[in-house]
């Protein structure tokens, strides 16, 4: 990856590639449903996935008691080797934004 650091800033960039052999994941098709009607689904075991993605981070002082943090990871491949099939519990976007005061 890379990263960038200057006077209190932070800004990066990884890239990262998992392999799994028995990764677990939500089954597609509902099992049966619930007292309210909610459907339930079974975990499953994927015999073999890879999930591949890009982080990337920014943090910015916004004074000198408050610093805003940030993260988002965009998944480039999550799949099911065996199906060719999506990974079901890897979201394609995943963001986060908090301000810290100290």
């Amino acid at each position: 990856g890379l990263e960038f650091k200057r006077d209190g800033w932070l800004a990066g960039v990884t890239w990262f590639r998992n392999d799994y052999r028995n990764k677990i994941e939500a089954g597609y098709v509902a099992v049966g449903q619930n007292a309210v009607g909610t459907d339930l689904y079974q975990w499953d075991n994927v015999p073999k996935a890879v999930v591949e993605g890009l982080e990337g981070s920014l943090n910015v002082p916004v004074s000198e008691t408050v610093m805003w943090t940030n993260n988002i990871t965009y998944m480039l491949k999550s799949e099911n080797k065996t199906t060719g099939d999506r990974l079901s519990i890897i979201p394609e976007y995943t963001l986060n934004s908090t301000l810290s005061w100290q």
